[in-house]
C-alpha cells in the first residue's frame, strides 16, 4: 500500500494530479483547494490513500496528513465514496466540518456538491464520531475576521490552504496580513500564499 509521496509535480488539471517521484509518475486525485496550493515544478510531499476496487487500484492525495485521516473514516460512513469524501474535504476545512458534525446541521451539508436532503440529513447525524481522537484547529469561521482580511481577493481561500497545511487560523491570519502590508498592492491567490509562506518560514 502507497501511504506517502515525495517528488515533483509535472501535471495537474481540476481534480487530479501526476507526481513523478525517481522517474515514475503516479496520477492521484486530490480535492481543488489542495491542488490550488501545489505549483508545477514544485517539489511536494502528498500523504496518500491507497483505494483498490476490483477493476482498479486509485490513489487519493493529501497535502494535508489530517485529511487523510478524515476521507478514511468518511468512507466508510453509508453512502459516502472516495468522490463524495474528497467534495465533502473540499467543501469544508476539518475544523469547520468538525463544527458542523457538532452542530448535526444538514443545512450547510446541502451546499456540497452531490449531496441532496435526505443525504445532508444522514450525514449531519453520521459525521461527529469521526472526529474522535483526533486534535483540530480553531474554525476560522468561528472568529472574527478583519475587514482586510473579508476584503481581499482570494484571502480566505489562503488561510484556508495555510489552515490545511498544519499553521494555526491566527497564526495564518497574521502572516496573510503582514504579506499584504508588505506588499502594499493587491495580490492574487499565487503571490499571497507564497508570500505568506515565506513569512511563516521567517519565524
Amino acid at each position: 500500500m502507497i501511504a506517502r509521496l515525495v517528488g515533483t509535480l509535472v501535471h495537474k488539471d481540476e481534480d487530479s494530479a501526476i507526481v513523478d517521484v525517481a522517474g515514475v509518475g503516479y496520477q492521484l486525485s486530490l480535492s481543488a483547494d489542495e491542488l490550488a496550493t501545489l505549483a508545477l515544478g514544485d517539489d511536494c510531499t502528498l500523504w496518500v490513500h491507497t483505494h483498490v476496487r476490483e477493476d482498479a487500484i486509485l490513489l487519493f492525495g493529501f497535502v494535508d496528513p489530517l485529511r487523510r485521516t478524515l476521507f478514511a473514516r468518511l468512507i466508510n460512513l453509508h453512502g459516502v465514496g472516495p468522490k463524495l469524501a474528497l467534495a465533502i474535504l473540499g467543501t469544508f476545512e476539518p475544523s469547520k466540518l468538525r463544527d458542523i458534525a457538532v452542530r448535526h446541521d444538514a443545512k450547510a451539508l446541502k451546499s456540497i456538491a452531490g449531496v441532496g436532503p435526505k443525504g445532508a440529513q444522514r450525514l449531519a447525524l453520521e459525521l461527529e464520531p469521526i472526529f474522535a481522537g483526533l486534535s483540530l484547529p480553531q474554525s476560522s469561521s468561528s472568529k472574527p475576521k478583519s475587514p482586510q482580511a473579508v476584503s481581499a481577493p482570494g484571502a480566505i481561500e489562503v488561510r484556508s490552504a495555510l489552515v490545511n497545511l498544519g499553521y494555526p487560523d491566527a497564526v495564518a491570519q497574521e502572516a496573510i496580513e503582514e504579506a499584504e502590508r508588505e506588499a502594499a498592492t493587491q495580490l492574487d491567490f499565487d503571490q499571497l500564499l507564497r508570500r505568506a509562506l515565506a513569512m511563516l518560514r521567517k519565524r
